[in-house]
């Protein structure tokens, strides 16, 4: 090795760690696309951990590869600063489960159906009692842009270096049956690398208290995954595929009754997560099958009680249209939760200064804050919902919508959930 090429890995490797809580994935310039891909990144990320039979480790306070979790040679070290073919070699075996060395990399689902079926398919395939399975979920805007990446992005980059990565990159962008997107053999897979430090920006349960709160009667097909299978029925990524069919089939309403029972369920195993992580879970576990308009409506105001007092300037939108179908129900259901609460957001005193500075104006900072953190709320909110109805969304840098964007974020709210605006005050514009 070159002292010239010595002394960039050596640079690469003090922005790779953000002080010691993560390796960051940094791209050479050849791979500069790779930033805008960070920016992609969904914002849960779900990932199933158990004790024994995992290469890695998963606690409340880190989430390590098996290279950081025995200390050992290039666990500080990314993937796109290491030898391409050696590296190649290592993603292509962490993907098919290979093992050997080295291996630096920790697997994460946006796909909360797909952690599921997993717990599932551990608990045959190892034995592995259900207490015993742990569920963490992640907000991923709580680490630094490049701590994690999308399995395909990277696929991308090492497959001229194998065949087998090109191959695997073929088998997930197949369908499975020809009716629709939906099937394609792709689970939302993202990756991180090295030691992760998650304390403070994660939630965990387990399996088995998530089927003691409710799971069954949410998805009953679940309850199925549960009972004994055959060594050639093991395999859970069919039966991610099958769960999915649901998303293409027409679906009718529900009853009131049905609907107020499964948002209380779902929020009951939220509440296993932590407080902070309910209204995310919930939408999570009832978009796990597909709802019609009037049911998203039907649960956005059994849920409106539920996710009263819940910060919602934290949640971010990223909808993709080649997304899973269960996170696109999961975004769908998540936006019409949030906008009414955006909305009671927006028309407080701060929002009311910030729009009318000549009737008061704050000095303190502290306030200052909370106007601009106000504002920017609305920014994503009229982003999510112009995003969503087909018009153009907000400029990143425009942080002062005006008083008829506001309107207009109210009439698209009105166009998708009607219901849920009687109890909110329009501004006139």
């Amino acid at each position: 090795m070159s002292t010239e090429h010595l002394s960039q890995v050596l640079d690469r490797l003090s922005l790779n760690m953000t002080g010691s809580d993560c390796l960051r994935f940094t791209p050479h310039e050849e791979e500069s696309w790779l930033e805008d891909k960070f920016s992609q990144v969904p914002q849960y990320l779900y990932r199933v951990s158990f004790h024994g039979k995992s290469d890695g480790e998963t606690t409340k306070v880190w989430a390590k590869s098996k290279d950081a979790k025995e200390g050992n040679p290039g666990r500080e070290t990314s993937i796109l600063d290491g030898d391409r073919a050696e590296m190649a070699d290592m993603l292509y075996r962490h993907l098919r489960w290979k093992g050997g060395s080295p291996s630096n990399l920790l697997s994460w689902t946006s796909s909360l159906l797909f952690a599921l079926q997993y717990v599932f398919f551990r608990y045959h395939k190892d034995h592995v009692a259900l207490e015993d399975i742990t569920i963490f979920v992640i907000d991923t805007t709580k680490f630094p842009k490049g701590a994690f990446a999308r399995d395909m992005d990277l696929i991308s980059i090492f497959g001229e270096f194998s065949d087998e990565l090109r191959n695997m990159e073929s088998l997930r962008t197949r369908r499975a049956n020809t009716r629709a997107f939906l099937c394609y053999y792709n689970y939302g897979e993202y990756l991180s690398q090295g030691a992760l430090e998650i304390e403070g920006k994660c939630g965990s349960t387990t399996g088995q208290k998530i089927i003691e709160k409710g799971l069954f009667s949410l998805r009953a097909e679940f309850k199925d995954s549960l009972m004994p299978r055959s060594k050639d029925d093991l395999g859970w990524a069919n039966r991610v595929l099958d769960l999915r069919k649901c998303y293409t089939n027409e679906v009718g309403d529900e009853s009131r009754e049905d609907l107020e029972l499964q948002v209380a369920l779902a929020f009951g195993i939220g509440s296993l997560f932590g407080s902070d992580w309910k209204p995310p879970i919930a939408a999570s576990l009832l978009g796990l099958r597909r709802r019609s308009a009037r049911d998203v409506d039907a649960i956005c105001k059994a849920s409106l009680k539920l996710v009263a007092g819940w910060d919602v300037s934290y949640f971010r939108s990223n909808a993709d249209l080649r997304a899973l179908p269960e996170v696109q129900q999961f975004e769908t259901i998540m936006l019409a939760l949030v906008g009414p609460l955006h909305i009671r957001y927006m028309l407080g005193e701060a929002t009311i200064v910030y729009y009318l500075p000549s009737k008061k104006k704050y000095t303190d900072h502290r306030d200052q804050d909370q106007i601009s953190t106000a504002s920017l709320s609305l920014t994503r909110a009229l982003n999510h919902h112009t995003a969503l109805l087909g018009n153009e969304a907000l400029s990143a840098n425009d942080t002062q919508p005006s008083r008829k964007m506001i309107g207009e974020y109210l009439d698209a709210i009105a166009r998708t959930n009607s219901a849920l605006l009687t109890d909110f005050p329009r501004l006139e514009y």
